[in-house]
């Protein structure tokens, strides 16, 4: 199963001025839908009896912290990763348009949001000894361009890296 993450449509506008003062003036929108994992997670690394998994929470709203629905399904994924003894670390992203302050402090509330939700679903579970940190405010440059409209799309977001010891 892959359920999709619909995110808002990305707008393009384009405007062309000749010698002569002549406008001309294309716009379009995309539509856009992320696919969601539905399994575990991946894997990143094994180590003796310890792995590292890693998710992907992207296409938040501009100016939102607020979870989408399809993240959503991913924030329940990741519940059900964790085991006893996890530790989880959230960072939130934010991409580079606009207040460069604004956007840190976004993309620390994107990750409070979600680490927040998993402290609560590790309590649900009963699960024993899990820390959840967060770290915010960061822009995000590695993985996506800010160049184009996609990059910045899947620029603001989170990722959660649960490091535990392997299921027996």
């Amino acid at each position: 199963e892959n359920p999709e993450a619909t995110v808002p449509p990305l707008f393009a506008q384009l405007r062309v001025e000749d010698s002569t003062g002549r406008v001309v003036r294309a716009v379009t929108s995309v539509p856009l839908s992320i696919a969601t994992r539905t399994s575990a997670g991946n894997v990143v690394a094994q180590a003796g009896d310890e792995e590292v998994v890693s998710f992907t929470l992207a296409g938040y709203d501009v100016r939102s912290a607020e979870i989408a629905r399809g993240n959503k399904v991913l924030v329940e994924e990741i519940g059900k990763a964790m085991r006893n003894g996890a530790r989880v670390t959230v960072t939130g992203y934010a991409d580079r348009l606009g207040d460069k302050e604004k956007n840190r402090e976004l993309a620390s509330d994107r990750a409070n949001r979600v680490a927040e939700t998993i402290r609560q679903m590790a309590a649900e579970r009963g699960l024993r000894d899990v820390s959840v940190h967060f770290v915010g405010g960061s822009i995000e440059t590695d993985r996506f361009t800010n160049d184009l409209p996609e990059g910045r799309t899947l620029t603001r977001g989170v990722t959660v890296m649960i490091e535990q010891e392997i299921a027996q």
